[in-house]
């Protein structure tokens, strides 16, 4: 629209009046006139004008002013302090990309950026890119912790803020606070909206003040609104479930899904630290006011887990529904059947105190191939093979083989199969108990550990497979207790047997097995067994009190499973603890390089 015509007066009535050209009460009506026409015609510019900008009651009228009209210190100004951009994820995987309009000229700290997930993220290396700058790297706090495994949900919408001391986007609100942080966002824009309406309505001429009041009010609602961001992205955390926490104290009844103690909401299998003591609990009912937690593991001791007491019954044990996966097994009932596993692979150890008996059949395959009635002390693990099908592995309180068994049944290294995986811990630390329950890694790096249930050396036998950090050696031990080494002493000897390979394009040359002796305190041992690492085709030196019982030697690997078999190492008298130890040997680690290892057994 034009501006409306400047009214300039054409008559000076008073000089011609003074002057003597008109007689002082005489005016010159159709001057008068003249002057009133133009009045007139800067008024109804003057209206037309606002009314194209003001609503009847006043407000200014909706959509008037754009947002190519702001100036770009203004744009910017309402971008870093509440309102901010919001673009649907075009990107892919774990890679969010946002187009932005207007698109942003530079980062700039504290900037707000709003976004709807395509995907949920499969990794904790996430990044964020709009398509005008480039991509930054997401963290989740101002320390730059990064997200985790399945953290931002597909469909979601997250708010991130650039935080320009660590380059990276930090996410500030999440689905438990993004609603209330988005209104506040929303409100900041209206309010920012409002006053600019007012600063152009000032260009008119009809609203003098309204451009100092319209800074007042961008200021206030978009402060307002960053605040209500933090306020909700800090009740959004502390809402969130905490899955792995640290402190230097053991937790308590009030560590529990209410909050009790102050340090956030667990639930059931929430983890806990304890950083002095090393001790690790694991959360089994979160109860207000009355969590339950249990210690699985004491640094230098092995895991402890749950044990339960579950009668034998012809088809509907109750295993599965055990709090625990070792389980005293009592009566003397013939097993036909049992109970749906929760899924393939689950497994239970079952500690015998009566004389039941697992007849072999479609849906208990019992080792040996027979039935099999038990005797108080002995052991039996069961696998379940599918849902309704289930491998029955039975060691025997006497040491005997199984009748009909191919070989020996005895193995003291209780977990051999990796039957039991709670812990499931698959990027361990140095000194760290990883997958597969009992065994715990030493090594240079942080390596990939998981326990494969296929492929393995007789198909569905479960098996280790670590993933090299990039020249770091890698390794697992397994301890024996004061208790299982009196076995040993007695006998004078041990014989250790495993399975190992290697992967294609990811070789590891060489293995080494250690069998190392404790001569320090029963059972307080240092479970990092490495002082130092040596190079290629030199022993690690062992850590105090430890020792080397034989004399490791190179075991070259290939990409197929082979039984290697350290045999006849004297056990002395005055040795207090065992460890089991294998590692890679190998000067030549790339990234990714894999060594798998399977069934280890152990025998006197």
């Amino acid at each position: 629209m034009s501006q409306p015509p400047a009214y300039s007066p054409t008559t000076d009535f008073s000089q011609e009046a003074d002057s003597g050209t008109v007689p002082a009460n005489n005016i010159d009506a159709s001057k008068l006139d003249a002057e009133f026409n133009n009045l007139n015609t800067t008024i109804d510019a003057i209206l037309v004008n606002l009314a194209s900008s003001q609503a009847d009651d006043g407000s200014p009228k909706d959509d008037w002013v754009d947002l190519p009209a702001l100036a770009d210190d203004v744009i910017n100004f309402i971008t870093t302090n509440g309102n901010g951009w919001y673009g649907v994820d075009t990107g892919s995987v774990n890679a969010i990309s946002v187009t932005l309009s207007p698109a942003p000229t530079a980062f700039v700290d504290g900037t707000f950026v709003f976004a709807k997930m395509v995907a949920t993220n499969t990794s904790a290396d996430v990044t964020l890119a709009n398509t005008a700058l480039g991509a930054k790297a997401v963290v989740t706090d101002g320390a730059g912790a990064k997200p985790g495994i399945g953290d931002l949900l597909i469909d979601t919408i997250y708010g991130f803020q650039y935080n320009s001391t660590l380059d990276k986007y930090q996410i500030v609100a999440s689905t438990a606070s993004i609603s209330t942080s988005l209104a506040a966002a929303l409100a900041a824009q209206t309010a920012a909206e409002t006053a600019q309406t007012a600063a152009e309505l000032a260009e008119t001429n009809a609203a003098a003040d309204a451009v100092s009041t319209a800074a007042d009010v961008v200021s206030t609602a978009a402060s307002a609104a960053a605040a209500l961001v933090s306020e909700n992205a800090a009740a959004a955390s502390a809402a969130s479930i905490v899955i792995d926490f640290s402190d230097a104290s053991d937790p308590l009844v009030t560590s529990d899904s209410a909050n009790g103690d102050g340090n956030g909401l667990f639930s059931i299998n929430s983890k806990w630290t304890n950083t002095s003591s090393k001790d690790v609990f694991v959360c089994k009912d979160a109860s207000s006011g009355a969590a339950v937690w249990k210690k699985i593991h004491t640094e230098g001791q092995a895991i402890n887990t749950e044990r339960a007491t579950v009668p034998s019954h012809a088809t509907t044990s109750a295993i599965w529904a055990a709090l625990g996966n070792e389980i005293n097994f009592t009566g003397n009932e013939t097993l036909t059947n049992l109970p749906a596993a929760p899924h393939a692979g689950a497994s239970r150890i079952l500690h015998i105190a009566g004389a039941c008996t697992f007849a072999n059949n479609a849906n208990l395959i019992v080792q040996g191939a027979a039935d099999y009635t038990c005797v108080a002390g002995d052991v039996v693990a069961v696998h379940a093979k599918t849902t309704a099908v289930f491998l029955i592995f039975i060691t025997k309180g006497d040491g005997t083989s199984v009748v009909g068994s191919s070989g020996g049944s005895r193995n003291d290294i209780i977990n051999g199969a990796l039957t039991v995986n709670q812990e499931n811990n698959t990027t361990p630390a140095d000194d760290d108990y990883t997958a597969g329950d009992l065994f715990n890694h030493v090594g240079e790096g942080t390596p990939t550990i998981s326990v494969e249930t296929s492929g393995g050396p007789q198909g569905d036998r479960n098996w280790h497979k670590i993933i090299c950090d990039v020249n770091a050696q890698a390794g697992l031990v397994y301890f024996l207790s004061n208790d299982e080494v009196q076995d040993f002493i007695a006998n004078g000897k041990l014989s250790f047997g495993v399975q190992l390979k290697t992967t294609t394009a990811k070789l590891i040359t060489n293995a080494r097995i250690g069998i190392l002796k404790w001569n320090s305190t029963a059972d307080v041992i240092t479970s990092d067994v490495v002082g130092t690492w040596a190079s290629d085709g030199t022993d690690p030196t062992l850590a105090t009190n430890w020792s080397y019982e034989n004399t490791p030697a190179d075991l070259a690997l290939t990409t197929s499973w082979q039984r290697f078999t350290v045999e006849d190492i004297t056990v002395d008298s005055d040795t207090n603890n065992i460890g089991i130890f294998i590692w890679t040997d190998d000067g030549t680690i790339t990234a990714n390089d894999e060594l798998c290892i399977s069934e280890w057994q152990l025998n006197p």
